[in-house]
């Protein structure tokens, strides 16, 4: 099990003990559509502080509300209400997070007239946009070709380097060093290469 697996196996058994807690506060009147749209809303401040070049703040902000795309999960789980609906909600929404965090940075590195800067801004976006619609694509290829669930094959075409969680550790760690062009350099050449990697496992898997 590489560090990144072992990372997520203890976040995830945090979320679970997390969503054990909240739904028997809450009585089960939160759902985990509340978390996933207080999750898309939360992203906005942590944009407007890339803006206003309070890197650490945003840092810890994307650690704190991007912990709560497991936690959604977990509550579903937990209040045994998973659903195709809550799967491409959750999706989606991560998608539409991670669209504004690239506006914001390219927004950034245009107010100081880095054109380097916004446009690997606009690579990365562009790399990271591109890697999960073809993990998306290929597994509704999948189900229409297997008849499989989208449960059973969501980690089929998860590999690669540059998956969502990296990207997003990538970004935070670059916050947190000042080094933000160098973290948005990192997703955008390597984004790419995942996502042609995912393209050609997707293509030998249905062929």
């Amino acid at each position: 099990m590489n560090i990144i697996e072992q990372i997520r196996k203890r976040v995830r058994s945090f979320m679970e003990q997390l969503a054990s807690r909240i739904d028997r506060a809450s009585r089960g009147k939160i759902r985990p559509s509340h978390i996933t749209y207080a999750s898309l809303v939360l992203h906005i401040p942590i944009a407007w502080a890339i803006i206003d070049e309070r890197f650490i703040a945003a840092a810890l902000m994307l650690v704190v509300f991007g912990l709560m795309d497991t936690l959604d999960g977990s509550l579903a789980r937990q209040q045994k209400s998973s659903s195709e609906s809550g799967m491409v909600l959750d999706s989606s929404t991560d998608r539409i997070k991670e669209a504004i965090l690239y506006i914001a940075i390219s927004y950034y590195f245009a107010s100081i007239n880095h054109d380097f800067g916004t446009a690997l801004a606009t690579a990365a976006a562009c790399g990271s946009i591109v890697t999960s619609y073809v993990r998306a694509r290929g597994e509704i290829a999948l189900i229409a070709k297997e008849g499989l669930s989208k449960k059973a094959i969501n980690q089929v075409f998860k590999g690669g380097l540059m998956s969502y969680e990296v990207r997003m550790a990538t970004l935070v760690a670059g916050l947190l060093s000042s080094q933000l062009l160098v973290a948005v350099f990192a997703i955008a050449a390597l984004s790419w290469p995942t996502a042609f990697s995912r393209l050609r496992t997707v293509l030998r898997t249905l062929s």
